[in-house]
């Protein structure tokens, strides 16, 4: 007899989909439902369904006219709406972290490596810090850095792990950019995916500068500084991007509200 998805399985099954595995790599052979499965006492198949009546509820797909499996339960939705409708994402990651403790599933299963002493973005300042951990900072640098790994890797697989402007496909060049800044969010804000946007670093450090902007239709708009530099390849780059679009994502599209506020303030600076 089928058992029923439980709340907690669910959580799982969409931490799954947000982080690791979107709806094109939806399959019973994928090795993320494969791991997942085994935690959890499901078959790849029932993981693979699972993701699929979550991506029936995700509006991206919906616009795709991609439609999923649409004979999810109640709780699906449910599941759905607590987190990502309502961008309680500094909560889903709590439960994630709660979850994979209960279930025995390795802390890298779904971030990727915690270890205290790597690189991470310091909480005040955006700029990048090498943090040496002692005894009475190992709880704040470790939250801190696991909060960025969910969001990384929320905004690369909704890209693709691809710059969202070039299609560049480079672990050490594709970087994920704040639409609303780190020192001007508050937790939901700096972990939700509708949040960030996947750029190779020349073009991430533009957006941070305010010399790249991006609208909320997506349209990509250079500024005069960049468009006018003298040196031909890099006039020509910048020329051939101005008013293109960024690539679709595959998961949740970036908050339009967000990218407005965003963009008057790329529009104040030029």
């Amino acid at each position: 007899m089928r058992k029923n998805w439980t709340e907690e399985e669910l959580i799982l099954a969409l931490a799954l989909y947000l982080q690791k595995v979107p709806f094109s790599k939806i399959s019973r052979n994928n090795p993320y439902i494969i791991k997942l499965a085994s935690y959890i006492g499901r078959t790849p198949s029932a993981v693979g369904l699972k993701l699929c009546n979550l991506a029936h509820l995700d509006p991206v797909q919906r616009r795709r006219n991609v439609t999923g499996m649409q004979n999810g339960s109640k709780l699906d939705k449910v599941i759905w709406d607590q987190y990502v409708s309502e961008n309680k994402f500094s909560k889903l990651l709590e439960d994630i972290t709660n979850l994979s403790e209960r279930y025995a599933i390795p802390q890298d299963f779904f971030l990727g490596d915690i270890t205290p002493g790597t690189v991470i973005v310091n909480e005040k300042t955006p700029e990048l810090t090498v943090c040496n951990i002692d005894s009475t900072e190992v709880l704040v640098t470790t939250k801190q850095r696991v909060g960025q790994s969910f969001f990384r890797n929320s905004v690369l697989t909704n890209f693709e792990n691809k710059c969202s402007v070039t299609g560049i496909h480079s672990k050490e060049l594709v970087e994920v950019a704040h639409i609303i800044p780190w020192q001007s969010s508050n937790d939901d804000l700096r972990l939700n995916p509708k949040n960030g946007i996947a750029l190779n670093v020349l073009l991430h450090r533009a957006y941070d500068a305010d010399l790249v902007g991006i609208d909320q239709d997506l349209i990509i708009h250079v500024s005069d500084e960049l468009l006018c530099q003298q040196v031909e390849n890099t006039g020509n780059f910048f020329k051939n991007i101005d008013n293109t679009k960024l690539a679709t994502p595959i998961n949740i599209r970036p908050d339009q509200d967000l990218l407005q506020i965003r963009f008057e303030q790329y529009k104040s600076h030029q």
